[in-house]
C-alpha cells in the first residue's frame, strides 16, 4: 500500500503530541547527512550523486518529525534534494520493501491481488467470524469505547494491512506463540501491544526495536546474495525504539548514546571481485551521550567513531 505525501500540514499527527523537529534536531540531521555523503558517495563511491529510490531504501513511520528527518538527511546526502523554508516532502517508503509499488510494477507486487480481493471479502468475514467477532470484543473492552461496524471494519482493514505489507510483526519475533494461536489470536496480542495506555510504550519499543534489527538481518542476507540493488537503507525511527536496537548490541555498545546509529556489512574485494567469503558487521555510533553541545560543530565526523565484531 503506498501512502501519500502531502504537505506538511496535512501529516496525521503522533498520538502521543510529538513536535517537530527543533533546530538542534534538524541540525543533527544535517550533519549525519553529510557524514553519509563523504562516507558513501565521495569516499567509497558506494551509491550515485543523485537520490535514485531503487538504490536507496528510505522507510519511517507517517510522522512529521521522522519524515522531516528524512528530509533534511536526504537534503545534505544529495545534490538534487531541496529543503525550502516549508520542507518539500521526499519519497518515503511505507511499506515493505519486496511489496512496495513504488519498487515493483504493479503485476509483480504480490500485494496487488490481495488487496484487490480484501474489501469484498472482509465484510462478510467480519461478522460471520466468531473468532473476529471475540477479537473485536477484546479491543471494545481495552479501549474502554464502543465502536460501530465501521469502526470494526477499518480496524480489520489495518491490522489486515499491516499483515500484507510486512508492518506485522516477523514470525521469529513470535515464534513461541504462534505454534499454538491462530492469526486472529496474533491480531488480539498485536492489540495489547499498539493499542494499550503510554505506560506500555517501552514494551512497544522493544518490539519495534526487535522488529527493526529484523530488517536489519534482512538487508545483509539481501546483499550477500547480490538480489538487490538496494545499497543504503535509512530507517528514522524514536530513540526509545533505537535504544531497543542498541541493546541487542550490548557487548559492543558504548555507555551512553543519543542520536544516530549504522550497521555495515563488510568483505575484502580486490581488484573488483570478492577474495573472501567472511562477512564482518561494523557498527558506527554518532554517541552524544546526555551532555548538551553547541552547535554548528567545526568537526561532527570526530562524533562517529566504529565498533567491529
Amino acid at each position: 500500500m503506498v501512502i501519500p505525501r502531502y504537505d506538511t500540514n496535512h501529516y496525521i499527527k503522533d498520538s502521543y503530541k510529538d513536535k517537530r523537529l527543533l533546530k538542534i534536531g534538524k541540525l543533527k540531521m544535517t550533519h549525519l547527512g553529510k557524514f553519509l555523503q563523504t562516507r558513501y558517495i565521495i569516499r567509497h563511491k558506494l551509491i550515485r550523486k543523485y537520490y535514485d529510490r531503487r538504490e536507496i531504501y528510505v522507510r519511517t513511520m507517517d510522522q512529521d518529525s521522522k519524515i522531516e528527518s528524512c528530509n533534511f538527511i536526504l537534503h545534505s546526502l544529495y545534490t538534487n534534494c531541496t529543503i525550502k523554508e516549508k520542507w518539500t516532502p521526499i519519497p518515503v517508503h511505507m511499506t515493505a520493501r519486496r511489496r512496495d509499488y513504488l519498487l515493483n510494477n504493479l503485476k509483480s507486487c504480490d500485494s496487488v491481488h490481495e488487496l484487490k480481493n480484501l474489501k469484498s471479502s472482509v465484510t462478510k468475514e467480519l461478522f460471520n467470524n466468531k473468532e473476529l467477532v471475540s477479537f473485536f470484543g477484546y479491543i471494545r473492552y481495552h479501549t474502554k469505547s464502543m465502536h460501530d461496524s465501521s469502526d470494526l471494519y477499518r480496524l480489520y482493514k489495518k491490522l489486515t494491512l499491516m499483515k500484507l505489507t510486512g508492518s506485522a510483526l516477523p514470525p521469529w519475533a513470535i515464534r513461541n506463540y504462534n505454534k499454538t494461536h491462530s492469526f486472529y489470536d496474533v491480531l488480539n496480542k498485536l492489540s495489547k501491544i499498539f493499542y494499550n495506555k503510554r505506560s506500555e510504550r517501552l514494551h512497544k519499543n522493544n518490539i519495534a526495536g526487535g522488529y527493526l534489527v529484523n530488517h536489519i538481518i534482512k538487508d545483509f542476507d539481501d546483499f550477500i546474495k547480490e538480489k538487490t540493488s538496494i545499497k543504503l537503507s535509512i530507517y528514522v525511527t524514536n530513540l526509545s525504539t533505537l535504544s531497543s536496537v542498541a541493546n541487542m548490541f550490548r557487548s559492543k555498545w558504548p555507555p551512553s548514546f543519543n542520536g544516530n546509529i549504522a550497521f555495515e556489512l563488510l568483505r575484502e574485494i580486490k581488484n573488483s571481485h570478492w577474495i573472501s567469503k567472511k562477512y564482518y558487521v561494523r557498527i558506527i555510533y554518532q554517541n552524544y551521550g546526555r551532555r548538551k553541545y553547541l552547535l554548528p560543530m567545526e568537526n561532527p565526523w570526530s562524533k562517529f567513531q566504529s565498533y567491529e565484531h
